[in-house]
């Protein structure tokens, strides 16, 4: 969770493997690597800012130690800006979870009084409130700079939840398949999970505006859980737009969880594939 400003680094077998798992601190630092020319790419590919060949000798390695340190110290009121953005979200999260809770005892007070038809869509309200008070939750510990514990989670179970709490809202036009296969648990943290595969159904659903098919999977291909969120239509929204936001949230929650997201270009729609590590060994 701490780490140094710079990593230098030499850039061997292991080498793009370190680099990424520098990338999931919390502040990470600027990895510089030093080797031969054929390691260059895959070094960059990996996350490292700087490249230095050994030719370039120890002379080279200091000029990029020094360059480093200089972008590093430009960064910084940009780095501060992000902290307060931090800081608000932080102060949102919070609030918003005191919402919640005010929220869900006036449900709970409700069910008391209401018919037995009318509890039904309370059941789904109290499951919405629930998943949006550990999502909170998870922001404010963000947001303080910590990390949630992980758990033991289920993905199938999260997904059978998150989809029954939404299908009602998916669009008629929309024909949805769901099929889960039993799989072994992972670790991560369920809130974050019920958000990854929240944002990879409803960027399908918005990529599908004239209606087509949707099918999610939940399978195990050993060693990974892997998700699978595919859509296929007689028209595809997007053109030019920019990525969704919902991709670029998906991706984050993957690569916290050390998962590998995986985009394939269909001839009428798209798959996008998750591969979380299992706990089995």
């Amino acid at each position: 969770e701490s780490s140094p400003d710079v990593l230098v680094m030499n850039c061997d077998e292991r080498g793009p493997e370190l680099i990424a798992a520098s990338q999931r601190c919390i502040r990470p630092p600027d990895v510089i690597v030093y080797g031969d020319t054929n390691s260059e790419e895959r070094c960059l590919d990996a996350g490292a800012e700087h490249f230095v060949p050994d030719a370039a000798g120890l002379e080279g390695l200091q000029r990029a130690v020094s360059t480093s340190g200089r972008e590093r110290r430009r960064r910084a009121p940009i780095n501060e800006r992000f902290a307060q953005i931090g800081r608000i979200s932080a102060a949102a999260a919070h609030d918003l979870r005191n919402y919640l809770g005010a929220a869900g005892l006036a449900v709970a007070r409700l069910e008391r009084t209401l018919e037995p038809t009318a509890r039904e869509s309370l059941a789904t309200l109290k499951l919405a409130l629930g998943s949006a008070e550990r999502l909170s939750s998870s922001m404010l510990a963000y947001g303080h700079g910590s990390v949630p514990d992980r758990d033991a989670v289920d993905l199938a179970l999260v997904v059978r939840s998150t989809v029954a709490l939404f299908e009602r809202t998916l669009p008629a036009t929309i024909r949805t398949t769901v099929a889960i296969e039993p799989v072994p648990e992972i670790r991560g943290v369920a809130s974050e999970l019920e958000q990854l595969v929240l944002n990879l159904v409803f960027n399908a659903v918005d990529a599908l505006p004239n209606g087509g098919e949707l099918a999610i999977a939940v399978r195990y291909a050993e060693p990974h859980v892997v998700l699978e969120v595919r859509h296929i239509g007689p028209e595809i929204a997007g053109g030019s737009r920019p990525p969704p936001l919902g991709l670029g949230i998906a991706r984050d929650v993957a690569f916290r969880h050390d998962a590998r997201l995986r985009i394939l270009t269909l001839p009428a729609g798209t798959a996008v594939t998750v591969e979380l590590p299992s706990r089995v060994k």
